[in-house]
């Protein structure tokens, strides 16, 4: 009668083991989960699912309130006197900087500008979209063909260092039609959506073509 009742036990204990009703001695459930006092897993949610994620995004769509990758890539573009442009490969987020060329003075000799003081005339963003560009509407930059898209988000630069060389003496008239190459180099540019701030180490916008205007 006793060996009955030895081996029902042993047959109840692995009973339990096999359902996941019972733990074992070392906090280890049967499916390996680490429990805490109280019983729950530790570190998940029994509500909420875990994502696996199989890929990293070279360049993730930015969505309202997230910072800049700052993952720039492929040709920067221009125009004007001068205006330059340059976006990620997901054509949602992109640099612009925006220069007073002929009032500062730029031309073939390299010269460099603090931000924080040139604000009037030195205008540095990132402009995310919540998809891309094609999605939303006319290119907005170089363009004067609408309705343009519009950025759900616009991070302003506050300070850094700015190194402009022109490949020619800019005129006034920036739309003059006389086209020649700019080379801006960009360093600790720091950013800011009103919020939260954002640094960009460096930058270079090389060779782009500006000193023209759309239309």
């Amino acid at each position: 009668m006793k060996r009955s009742g030895y081996f029902l036990g042993i047959f109840t204990c692995a009973l339990l083991l096999a359902t996941g009703c019972l733990p074992t001695s070392n906090g280890i459930t049967p499916s390996g989960t680490t429990e805490a006092t109280g019983g729950e897993p530790i570190g998940l949610s029994t509500s909420t699912p875990v994502p696996v994620a199989t890929e990293m995004p070279a360049s993730p769509t930015p969505i309202p309130g997230s910072a800049p990758s700052f993952a720039c890539s492929g040709n920067p573009g221009g125009c004007g006197s001068i205006f330059l442009y340059q976006g990620n490969a997901a054509s949602s987020e992109y640099l612009t900087v925006w220069l007073q060329a002929f009032e500062l003075e730029a031309g073939v000799e390299t010269k460099r500008f603090d931000l924080a003081t040139s604000e009037e005339l030195i205008d540095i963003r990132i402009n995310l979209f919540s998809d891309a560009i094609s999605n939303l509407g006319e290119f907005p930059y170089c363009n004067d063909v609408g309705p343009m898209a519009e950025p759900e988000e616009v991070w302003q630069a506050l300070s850094g260092t700015v190194t402009v060389t022109l490949s020619a003496d800019p005129v006034a008239d920036i739309c003059a039609n006389q086209p020649y190459e700019a080379t801006v180099v960009l360093s600790d540019i720091v950013f800011s959506n009103g919020d939260s701030t954002a640094t960009l180490p460096a930058l270079t916008l090389a060779d782009v073509g500006v000193g023209w205007c759309a239309g």
